[in-house]
């Protein structure tokens, strides 16, 4: 099929509302890997998707809310916290389900995302907002679950313990841009968790 065939084919048939929002997610996923992150434009998305600009921007401020929206979306399914777990095995294995994201084709646009943000307002405002926050807010959740059980001190502090976890990961991935193994993964957490698990 020709590039223009295709998007003809895309164009046709006006897409039902609660279909548009999974369209213009998943053009804006094909676009981020098959070229550079950063030329991709809300105009692009719209030809691509087949979806009107005026649409687009109805539901997103800007090209970094479509792109963070279309990551998460994506990658929501295999991160979530299983409560019903013990909180170190729950965050072991959710946080080595990240890491296999990070460390695949994916990763690339949550580098540019996270490095967007050092310099860019905009789109910090949007990685905090469809990013950090909520994977916080989860986190918190589930480490008071732990310490409600009795599976945890209640002296633990939620957010110190996610800065530890999440900042030794971020650093690795980020800064010193090495592999990250599941055993890092799970010295980090027993690091973390050190001295707060009940017997």
């Amino acid at each position: 099929m020709s590039e223009n065939e295709r998007r003809t084919a895309l164009r046709r048939g006006r897409p039902r509302d609660n279909d548009t929002t999974k369209t213009v997610l998943s053009a804006a996923l094909v676009l981020a890997e098959s070229g550079s992150i950063a030329d991709i434009t809300i105009n692009h998305i719209a030809l691509y998707s087949g979806i009107a600009k005026s649409t687009i921007y109805r539901r997103w401020p800007n090209v970094s809310a479509v792109l963070m929206d279309a990551f998460f979306d994506d990658i929501e399914p295999l991160i979530i916290y299983d409560k019903q777990m013990p909180v170190i095995e729950s965050m072991r294995v959710t946080i080595k389900k990240l890491i296999e994201v990070l460390q695949s084709k994916r990763g690339l646009l949550f580098r540019y995302l996270l490095g967007s943000a050092q310099y860019d307002a905009e789109v910090r405002e949007v990685f905090v907002q469809r990013w950090l926050e909520p994977r916080r807010q989860l986190g918190k959740q589930i480490i008071l679950h732990a310490i409600e059980r009795g599976e945890i001190s209640s002296n633990a502090d939620s957010g110190l313990l996610l800065d530890c976890i999440f900042g030794a990961i971020y650093y690795k991935y980020m800064v010193s841009f090495s592999p990250i193994t599941p055993e890092f993964v799970d010295k980090v957490i027993d690091c973390a968790f050190g001295g707060l698990v009940k017997n």
